[in-house]
Formats: C-alpha cells, sequence, structure tokens
C-alpha cells in the first residue's frame, strides 16, 4: 500500500479518486507522497520519499532543489486554477479604478440618522469618481494560463492589450486573442496604463523582474501582484507610492509594509480560493498530467497523460538532463508522437542548460508504448 501524507485541507472531491491501495491522511508519517497547498514542505524532512504533489500552480513552497538532488518527482496543477485568479485580478482591477473599496467604506461610515442622508450621499459620490477600463491599455507581463486568460478577459472588456512572454507556449498561444500584441518586456511597461505580472517566481531568472530599472519606464497608474512576492521589486514601487507617480499597487501578499501602505491594495491570497478551484487542482494532483522537474537550473514541464496501472500511479523520474534528453530523443525517433515544437527546442536545451535560463518544454506521449501512455 503507498502512503500519502496531506499537509492542508484539500478538496474531497480529489481524495475521493484515491483507490483502496493508497493510505491518504494528514497523520502519515512516513509518506511515499506528499500532497500540499500552501503548507512549506521541506524534502529532506521525509526518507523515502518519492513525490510531491502541489495542488496549485507554483512551487515555491517546496525545496525542489533539495528534491532534485534525490530524484524526487515534484508535480504542480498549472491551469486548475487559472480561471480563478484571472477572475480575482479583473474584479480587483475594476474595483481599483472606479474606487469601490473606498466609496464602500465611505458609506459604510455614514451617520445612518442623518435626516440629509440622501443629498450626504449624492454630494460626496463626486471623491470616488472613477475611471473606465474600455480604451485604456493593460500590459500582461507572463502568457501562462494565467495571463493569456487575463488577457483575454480585458480584450472582452474593449481594453488594448500588450503582453510580453520570453518563453511561447504553443497550446497557451493558441487560446490567445489575435489581438493581443506582442513586445518586449520594455515597451510593455512603458506602453501600458496597468501592469499585471502572471510568471512564476524563480529566484535568479524572474525575481525582481520589475525593477527599478524598468519600473521608471512605467507611467501608468496601478500595478497587480497576482503571481508571487518576489517578482516585484517594492523599493521603486514604495518610493512611486510616495510621490503620487503610482496610483495604487494591487497584490495578494500582504506584509506588514504592504497593509500599513494606504495605497497599497491587499488581499490574503485569494486566487485560489475558490470551490471549483480546489476541486480543479485535487483531481489534476490525482489524476495529474504534468511532472515538472528542475535539474541545474532548468525547469523542464512535460505535459502528458501519465498512466495509472493497477492502482499504481506511473511516472517519470529523472534524474539528470542527458536522461531526459535520451528519452525525448527516443521518443521522437522510434515512436513519433512528439509535437514537432519540441524537436526545435531540443537544438536550445544545452545551451540553455549551461546558461541556466529557463527552458519550458511540453510533450505529447499519448500513443507511446513506454509505460507512460
Amino acid at each position: 500500500m503507498a502512503t500519502i501524507k496531506t499537509m492542508n485541507n484539500i478538496s474531497k472531491k480529489g481524495l475521493s479518486l484515491f483507490g483502496s491501495f493508497y493510505q491518504v491522511s494528514d497523520s502519515v508519517e512516513n509518506p511515499d507522497a506528499i500532497l500540499v497547498r500552501s503548507a512549506q514542505v521541506d524534502t529532506d524532512n521525509f526518507d523515502g520519499l518519492l513525490a510531491v504533489a502541489r495542488a496549485g500552480a507554483g512551487v515555491n513552497n517546496i525545496t525542489i532543489d533539495k528534491a532534485s538532488a534525490k530524484g524526487i518527482c515534484v508535480f504542480n496543477t498549472p491551469g486548475a486554477n487559472a480561471n480563478a485568479v484571472a477572475e480575482l485580478v479583473m474584479t480587483v482591477l475594476g474595483m481599483a479604478v472606479r474606487n469601490v473599496d473606498k466609496a464602500a467604506a465611505w458609506v459604510k461610515n455614514l451617520d445612518t440618522t442623518d435626516p440629509d442622508l440622501a443629498k450626504t450621499v449624492e454630494s460626496g459620490k463626486k471623491k470616488f469618481a472613477g475611471m473606465e477600463l474600455a480604451g485604456k491599455t493593460l500590459g500582461v507581463i507572463g502568457l501562462g494560463k494565467i495571463g493569456v486568460l487575463v488577457a483575454n478577459y480585458a480584450r472582452w472588456k474593449n481594453m488594448r492589450v500588450i503582453a510580453y512572454e520570453p518563453y511561447p507556449n504553443a497550446a497557451n498561444m493558441h487560446e490567445l486573442s489575435n489581438k493581443v500584441e506582442i513586445a518586449d518586456l520594455d515597451t510593455v511597461i512603458a506602453k501600458s496604463d496597468f501592469l499585471t505580472v502572471h510568471v512564476p517566481f524563480i529566484k535568479g531568472v524572474t525575481e525582481n523582474l520589475l525593477n527599478r530599472k524598468n519600473l521608471a519606464g512605467f507611467k501608468g497608474s496601478y500595478i497587480m501582484n497576482f503571481a508571487r512576492g518576489g517578482i516585484v521589486e517594492m523599493a521603486p514601487v514604495n518610493e512611486m507610492l510616495a510621490s503620487g507617480s503610482l496610483q495604487g499597487y494591487l497584490c495578494d501578499f500582504p506584509d506588514a509594509d504592504l497593509i500599513k501602505n494606504d495605497k497599497v491594495t491587499c488581499f490574503p491570497h485569494l486566487g485560489a480560493s475558490t470551490e471549483e478551484a480546489e476541486e480543479n487542482c485535487a483531481v489534476d494532483c490525482r489524476g495529474k498530467r504534468s511532472l515538472r522537474y528542475r535539474a541545474d537550473g532548468v525547469v523542464y514541464h512535460i505535459g502528458d497523460e501519465v498512466r495509472v496501472l493497477n492502482d499504481n500511479l506511473v511516472c517519470l523520474f529523472v534524474t539528470e538532463v542527458l536522461e531526459l534528453l535520451h528519452h525525448l530523443v527516443g521518443c521522437a525517433q522510434e515512436k513519433r508522437c512528439l509535437h514537432s515544437r519540441v524537436l526545435v527546442a531540443l537544438s536550445r536545451l544545452k545551451d540553455c542548460a549551461e546558461n541556466r535560463v529557463l527552458l519550458v518544454l511540453e510533450v505529447n506521449v499519448t500513443g507511446c508504448d513506454n509505460g507512460l501512455s
């Protein structure tokens, strides 16, 4: 019997998919696998651990380097919570530009015994006059599943959308509105009225992606970060807020300094906090369609349908970059079941690995007679 330790409340719909072969509980002491949402996981604390499944997109709460060194697979569920996050981003932006939160708070503090309450309301509403989103430019940094949805939602609101994505994924790009403009990062920053970031936090790669140098070119009014803390360098943002050149900063990751700043609106990490998103993440963790593996600074995202045999999850364990290469090349040569774009990506892999550049590969192995499909 395989043992799985849950380290957060996981949707019952997802947990119900585990059969009798599995013991799933938060009290498991020496688990074969861990199922987690936001709790911190140090893989060195669990002897014999084979895999960690993150019911969510990011994996920065898991010790990826330690897991990689021991050959422990770390799964995530990219896209399972994408709609929840995208809807929240657009809701928050609409709230900010119309001063909805401030106006609602003002109304709550009115004197209900005031005989001229109606007049007070009418005279006071001018303090909360805002702007419309239609016709404004939204800069989207990162066109993963969330970024694409945000861009498309903005287009449906008749906004101009300009986006930056250094490593475009063909499947995501096919979902992107053809009205979205693609540009380099500095151009997106300079031409946007509002900025929103949707990239993973990777130390030394996306850390301070928005920084003092490139934010100097931003002339818009709001910056939003519903991805991860650390992607936006906060020192220049705080200076922009203090000077009035930036109207507001909206984020999902509150800390003491952010909470104290009246020009910052923080939420308690609500991005994926919907019943639907929690169920999607839990279900994806069980019928896992992706493997995220990191070695020598390169992240691989293998999109496959993992096979379940006799209720045992069969997945690919990779310990060296060359082993992954041999697997991909073997599939390409013998089974001809890789997307053609992967063959092009393979030629870049060596350079990316040597230069510690993030590379994302998508592999369709459905139909391969290799124990994975």
